[in-house]
């Protein structure tokens, strides 16, 4: 059984979007799949700040790595935004 309750990681889910860059990567999640460096070169921030917000979002299920190649493509699961609207 995993160490986290049910609550926490429905707290966590909720919370995942909060900062302003959690918010625009899942805007630009939503219109495709993106790399951490592409991310970061459109945000205009460090690679690491922008993997360490995907990890975030991943840990929730609310985004995906695909790899392609050497890189890591992100998506937007949309599953999991539209459990959280409901």
């Amino acid at each position: 059984m995993n160490a986290k309750s049910t609550s926490d990681e429905r707290l966590e889910l909720v919370d995942a979007p909060a900062g302003a860059n959690r918010m625009k990567i899942v805007g630009l999640l939503s219109k495709k799949g993106v790399t951490v460096a592409e991310l970061a070169a459109m945000l205009e921030r460090r690679p690491s700040a922008i993997s360490h917000q995907l990890s975030r979002h991943a840990r929730t299920g609310l985004v995906s790595p695909r790899a392609e190649g050497h890189y890591s493509v992100y998506k937007l699961e949309t599953d999991a935004l539209e459990g959280r609207v409901k």
